[in-house]
């Protein structure tokens, strides 16, 4: 059994292989199965690494307008009455992701990534 989260889960190859020698057809190999799971890891990932850049980016642009906008390109004294209320707004429709923290992180990311290709080809971790 292979251990995942929290549950015990068989491995595939516990349940289809002795099923399929029932039926007359050939069983499945361990070598086909660790195929198609690294099919789906390998997804998984270019998943994750292509819904990463896309928060990066929409982070970062996020930040751009809201400082060439609201703050005029000031790099102190944000005005955090502007920012609680354009969070308050936010966060009613699409939830905590754009709280008042992460609103001044955007904007901090792009007052220290002012270029955008720095953002789209760089490895600029958001949290």
């Amino acid at each position: 059994m292979k251990k995942t989260g929290r549950k015990m889960t068989k491995k595939i190859s516990d349940d289809i292989s002795p099923a399929l020698q029932h039926t007359g057809l050939p069983s499945l190999s361990p070598a086909f199965l660790d195929d198609l799971r690294h099919l789906i890891t390998e997804t998984r990932s270019a998943v994750t690494f292509t819904v990463n850049a896309g928060m990066k980016r929409l982070y970062w642009r996020f930040g751009v307008r809201i400082r060439r906008e609201i703050f005029r390109n000031e790099r102190a004294g944000y005005d955090k009455q502007i920012l609680h209320a354009l969070s308050a707004k936010l966060r009613a429709e699409f939830g905590e992701g754009s709280g008042f923290r992460n609103l001044f992180n955007m904007i901090r990311l792009a007052g220290v990534f002012p270029d955008e290709q720095i953002v789209r080809h760089g490895t600029v971790m958001v949290r």
